[in-house]
C-alpha cells in the first residue's frame, strides 16, 4: 500500500512538472553587437588601451542587458589580462578616462 502511494505521489509530480514551460530570455540584439564589437579587439589584447575600450564596451553591453552571461564571461576575460581581479562589475564612465 505504502508503494501504491508513493507512486501515485510521484505520477503526479511527473504529470505537472511535463506542463510547465522553460521560460527563455531573448538577448538585446545591441548588447550582442557591442559584444562583437569588444571580441575584435582579443588580438590585441595585451594592449592596456584595447583592453580597456573593450572594457568599456562591454559594460555598455551588460548595462543594456543585465541578464547576458556571455557578456560578463567577456568582461571576465578582459580583466584577467589586465590583473585587475578585485574589479566590481559596475564602474562609472569616468573610470575608464582614469585608466588611460
Amino acid at each position: 500500500m505504502k508503494s501504491l502511494k508513493l507512486t501515485f505521489i510521484s505520477l503526479i509530480f511527473v504529470m505537472s512538472s511535463r506542463e510547465q514551460k522553460a521560460r527563455s530570455h531573448k538577448i538585446d540584439p545591441a548588447s550582442v553587437i557591442l559584444n562583437d564589437n569588444a571580441m575584435k579587439m582579443v588580438p590585441f589584447i595585451n594592449n592596456r588601451d584595447s583592453a580597456i575600450k573593450a572594457l568599456a564596451l562591454l559594460d555598455r553591453a551588460t548595462s543594456i542587458d543585465t541578464n547576458y552571461f556571455l557578456g560578463y564571461s567577456n568582461k571576465i576575460m578582459f580583466l584577467s589580462q589586465l590583473t585587475m581581479y578585485n574589479w566590481k562589475f559596475r564602474r562609472p564612465r569616468s573610470f575608464y578616462s582614469d585608466l588611460s
